[in-house]
């Protein structure tokens, strides 16, 4: 169906909290047009690759008999399935930290009133979930990268990176995941979590060190002979001996 430009109200950039297709209720990140008789579309202005947008209504539950824009009434909420998923414990392995990175899964209830609805899972588990096609509907998935050793900052030589940081890495891949699940760096506050970076490296070097040539010059004050005068006559023997 052709929507002429005269037809069309506005367009904006919507970034995935309020609109799903229609096709398949996943949620829709990029442009959209509104047209006179209220219909939401993609794409700033009618392509051929335009397809039509429903409008979320975020306090409505996935297990609710509330009709959400009429697209449940067709699925009939009743047969949906009602998933449990529960956040796993997530700690890096000895080969991430070799590595420089550990990989984090997250998933989001599709149709959730809380903003930072986020739950983090294992691998295994969030494989299950992206390739079960019921459980598709109900969460949304996205897998990013975190750094864990190196500068906490980029590292920059005539303008050119030349080594990443842990921070402006970690700032990067959440930026990268939010195209699939907005709001994101509400989970990823603590932007170092489980870090060996090479400032808390270098500091430890330094303390190592100063602990060594302490107990080193120690040791030389300690085997240094001294020289006693007993009755005009001087004696030499070695402290602590």
């Amino acid at each position: 169906m052709y929507i002429p430009i005269s037809n069309i109200l506005f367009s904006k950039y919507t970034n995935g909290e309020e609109f799903i297709f229609k096709s398949n209720l996943q949620p829709y990140v990029g442009f959209y047009f509104v047209d006179k008789s209220n219909n939401v579309y993609t794409g700033k202005t009618y392509t051929s690759d335009s397809v039509e947008l429903l409008r979320r209504n975020p306090n409505t539950s996935i297990n609710s008999n509330v009709v959400f824009n009429g697209v449940y009434a067709s699925l009939n909420p009743k047969t949906l399935p009602s998933l449990n998923i529960t956040p796993d414990f997530i700690k890096p392995t000895s080969t991430d930290y070799t590595n420089g990175f550990m990989t984090r899964f997250i998933l989001k209830p599709t149709i959730s009133s809380q903003v930072n609805d986020f739950i983090e899972v294992k691998s295994d588990k969030y494989t299950s979930v992206i390739q079960d096609s019921d459980a598709k509907v109900l969460y949304k998935s996205v897998s990013l990268v975190w750094k864990l050793t190196g500068p906490l900052y980029d590292v920059y030589r005539n303008n050119i990176r030349i080594m990443p940081g842990i921070i402006d890495s970690n700032k990067r891949s959440i930026a990268e995941a939010e195209k699939f699940i907005p709001n994101l760096s509400l989970y990823f506050t603590d932007l170092i979590q489980f870090n060996k970076s090479q400032e808390s490296l270098k500091t430890q070097e330094i303390q190592t060190t100063q602990t060594t040539q302490t107990v080193q010059t120690t040791q030389i004050i300690q085997s240094v002979p001294t020289t006693q005068t007993i009755g005009g006559t001087q004696s030499s023997q070695g402290s602590g001996y």
